[in-house]
């Protein structure tokens, strides 16, 4: 989907439902802070866009983080994120429960003795 065309009603909230619903299908137990994290992907997009054409390189980088922060501000004022991203992380909570988060490293570290921490030297 084209950044531009995330400012459409629902479109953003589509989008995230559907990123959302795809986690958990996988397993993952899909949080407020996922969601967020995924809107703000998507945000950062459209901000990109709308700076493509007039992006100066010469200026501070206090006024570039200054320009995009106001830019990801008015976005997410504008489709009204914190709202949206609530009706995405209540529609998720709905799906059916599924296997706990996977967890790469629990086993390996859980198991770490003195003894299996020492490096061998060849």
């Amino acid at each position: 989907m084209p950044a531009d065309d995330l400012l459409d009603p629902g479109s953003l909230e589509r989008a995230l439902l559907q990123d959302a619903l795809e986690l958990a299908a996988a397993g993952i137990k899909v949080t407020r802070g996922d969601i967020t994290c995924l809107a703000m992907g998507l945000a950062m997009a459209s901000s990109n866009r709308q700076f493509i054409r007039s992006w100066k390189t010469n200026r501070t980088v206090f006024k570039k983080l200054s320009l995009v922060s106001a830019s990801l501000a008015a976005i997410s004022d504008e489709v009204k994120l914190s709202e949206v991203v609530g009706r995405v992380l209540r529609a998720t909570a709905r799906q059916p429960e599924q296997e706990k988060q996977l967890s790469l490293f629990s086993s390996t570290i859980s198991q770490r003795t003195p003894e299996n921490r020492r490096v061998t030297r060849a």
